[in-house]
């Protein structure tokens, strides 16, 4: 595991916002086959009409394909950094920090950039936090956040925490109970599905 350590909240956001903006033009990292698997497991399991939350979601791509598969869902998305973009529906927020109207309302809640947290242990804790008692949490992960091949603890895009698949599936059982792991592109990209704890 990889996690570097900022001198200060201001330091953090600068590093994101310089990565962000050096990626404007990039390929998303969100993928129609992503989207599409994510869905259909969402159907699978009796979700028709989701309210759905996408952390880190830059430019918007997530939010249009899941509106493509999902055409009834309520979709929004948020970031540090955002590119005015013409679903209008991705907000300015640190995904850090709880809203106290997210608690609880989502039915799926999406990201594939817990490697930009400063804590992904508190981060987890937060999306989770926002998920309904029968929704799920839908955690990217794909070999390249493993970070295995970079130099240092921070890369120029911004990224900041590096682990395996099996480090990522203990930090969502801290707070959660993983129903499924997507697997996609053979292997090199996984999705885990988690629901939050069922209070005794």
């Amino acid at each position: 595991m990889k996690l570097h350590k900022f001198i200060s909240e201001q330091e953090y956001f600068q590093k994101q916002i310089r990565g962000c903006i050096k990626h404007w033009n990039r390929r998303p990292t969100a993928n129609e086959q992503e989207e599409e698997t994510i869905c259909s497991f969402a159907r699978a399991n009796g979700i028709t009409k989701p309210s759905i939350m996408c952390h880190g979601a830059r430019c918007g791509t997530e939010i249009k394909l899941f509106e493509r598969f999902f055409p009834k869902s309520r979709v929004m998305g948020t970031d540090v950094c955002i590119k005015k973009d013409d679903t209008g529906k991705v907000i300015k927020w640190d995904f850090h920090k709880q809203k106290p109207e997210w608690v609880g309302v989502f039915d799926i809640v999406y990201s594939n950039t817990l490697d930009h947290s400063h804590t992904p242990t508190e981060c987890i804790k937060v999306w989770m936090d926002q998920v309904k008692p029968e929704g799920y949490l839908a955690l990217c992960w794909s070999f390249r956040h493993e970070l295995k091949n970079k130099e240092g603890d921070l890369l120029p895009g911004g990224d900041c925490y590096g682990a395996s698949l099996q480090e990522y599936m203990e930090l969502v059982e801290k707070v959660g109970e993983i129903k499924g792991l997507l697997w996609i592109s053979f292997g090199r990209h996984v999705i885990i599905m988690a629901s939050p704890k069922r209070k005794k």
